[in-house]
């Protein structure tokens, strides 16, 4: 019994460590063989309660490591006290990786009545695992696909065909190879799985070189000026509330922004960005009279500068309920402020409470929660040439959304974010390559500018033109090129809808073959 005990809790924990230390911000230097020791006691293994037990602790065991920042974030953005951030922690590791035991789950009940053989249940697996990742609900999704772009593999490049789930289904079926060869070993024959794993990679990796070449050259730059403050979250806080502090934040965007101009030598840019909730009041064009309001358009139009900025918004003073905003401004040369891009994917426990608009009462208990209503949807800004896709803070990872929005005919991606709610080791790089990713998925270049780090400017094929340092104020000024006609939509645009029917179906396939395979074999 023990042992029994010992041999799963090892081999689930094992995993765990190895990908968790193979996912940004580390180098995926186990990514394509971490998962091995789980599966391999997965096809070994005798009770359903072993085979989910392993699975929990693998996924609880990633997410404490890779994801430990919830806890930091509880504290800092929900205002909970430590003691009670820590459980918090523990609920969100619980629940928010339950795909990797689902997985283990379903294969191995089929594996116990049609008994796969050793490759096909790894193959099974692999497919299952990638589906379960694109289908389970995630707070902040993460799948195997992403590593490789933050350790620059070139094979990322082929996320433009079936995106990072895509990729992640390739990465699952590294590690069954590995897997395979491992089950095989001393037998004849068993590094047969590595050599097609060196056969796969080394074709990936070429292929995605090649289409680094094939994505053209752009007709088209933008040169921009991007702005991080690196303001404390609670001067922005008090800010956000009109609490005396709006004047220093203002006085420090501004005086960040005109000391950078006056550095410039050459070209001046022709955008200026600021990050998310960077300007402390409502821009609304009904508000441009306001103090506040009309000290930043008359410093866009002083510069003479196009800017983009975080901001609020709020519906107009003659509508019967207004209602409050994160949101996106566009101010063009001359200080006129274009409608709103109002953030439509909301942040539970940060940006409003759940059912707090059923239950005011909810609100109350911890007031520190901001109280923003949902926006209308995708929209674009149009700045001088430049038609721009506005993303604000993790919208930029919801794939689907993103398409959405990029179907709006935007050139360039613009993802405003504050990071700085969630410490300084993690988050900020995973949600920076994450965000990265959409470029290659969609073929539209990013403008990502955050509060305290990690801002960077991408081009279309994922490669980072421009890189801010983490937790210090800074300026940079990158040239963004761009297709002027990029109406064009990559295949993984085109598929996206349907993805989840494509998991589904390439499961049951590989399940039914497996199976038919699998007995022929016996036979």
């Amino acid at each position: 019994m023990k042992k029994a005990f010992s041999h799963w809790f090892w081999s689930a924990l094992l995993s765990g460590v190895l990908f968790a230390t193979s996912y940004p911000p580390f180098p995926a230097w186990a990514l394509f063989f971490s998962f091995v020791p789980l599966w391999r006691f997965w096809f070994h293994g005798k009770t359903l309660r072993e085979v989910a037990l392993a699975g929990f602790v693998a996924n609880f065991a990633l997410t404490i490591i890779g994801y430990n920042w919830v806890a930091h974030t509880a504290n800092e953005y929900g205002h909970l006290p430590m003691s009670v951030s820590y459980f918090v922690l523990i609920a969100f590791c619980c629940f928010s990786s339950l795909n990797v035991a689902l997985a283990g789950v379903s294969v191995w009940s089929f594996h116990q009545k049609f008994r796969l053989s050793a490759p096909w249940f790894f193959v099974c697996l692999a497919v299952a695992s990638a589906a379960f990742e694109w289908i389970y609900p995630m707070i902040f999704p993460w799948n195997m696909g992403y590593p490789l772009l933050y350790s620059k593999f070139y094979s990322a490049q082929l996320a433009e065909f079936g995106g990072f789930a895509g990729l992640s289904l390739l990465v699952n079926l590294a590690n069954a190879c590995f897997a395979m060869a491992f089950e095989k070993f001393p037998q004849a024959k068993w590094s047969r799985p590595l050599l097609v794993f060196l056969i796969g990679l080394s074709g990936t990796e070429i292929y995605g070189r090649y289409l680094l070449g094939q994505t053209g050259i752009e007709d088209r730059y933008v040169d921009v000026l991007m702005v991080q403050p690196n303001i404390g979250n609670y001067d922005k806080f008090f800010a956000e509330r009109g609490q005396g502090y709006q004047e220093p934040v203002v006085r420090k965007d501004f005086d960040i922004t005109i000391k950078a101009f006056e550095s410039i030598s050459g070209v001046k840019p022709g955008l200026i960005v600021w990050p998310e909730t960077a300007y402390p009041t409502n821009l609304d064009s009904y508000f441009k009279n306001k103090f506040y309001s009309s000290k930043l358009f008359d410093f866009a139009k002083g510069l003479h500068t196009p800017m983009i900025t975080g901001a609020y918004s709020e519906d107009p003073p003659i509508a019967q309920k207004r209602r409050t905003y994160n949101a996106m401004f566009a101010i063009d040369e001359n200080g006129e402020v274009q409608p709103a891009y109002r953030k439509y994917i909301l942040l539970a426990f940060g940006e409003y409470v759940p059912g707090g608009k059923w239950i005011p009462f909810l609100k109350t208990i911890v007031p520190e929660i901001s109280d923003f209503d949902r926006g209308d949807g995708p929209t674009a800004f149009k700045l001088g040439e430049t038609l721009y896709s506005p993303l604000i803070c993790y919208e930029s990872i919801d794939t689907s959304y993103v398409n959405e929005v990029i179907k709006k005919g935007g050139q360039v991606m613009v993802n405003l974010a504050n990071d700085s709610w969630y410490g300084p080791d993690f988050e900020p790089f995973q949600n920076m390559i994450m965000s990265v990713a959409r470029t290659i998925e969609f073929r539209r270049p990013m403008i990502r500018a955050t509060n305290t780090g990690v801002s960077v400017v991408a081009d279309l094929r994922g490669q980072i033109l421009t890189k801010g340092p983490q937790g210090t104020e800074w300026t940079g000024v990158a040239r963004v090129p761009y297709f002027s006609n990029n109406n064009k939509l990559t295949l993984y645009s085109k598929i996206l809808p349907y993805l989840t029917f494509i998991f589904l179906g390439l499961l049951v396939a590989v399940l039914i073959i497996g199976r038919v395979l699998s007995e022929k074999q016996r036979n």
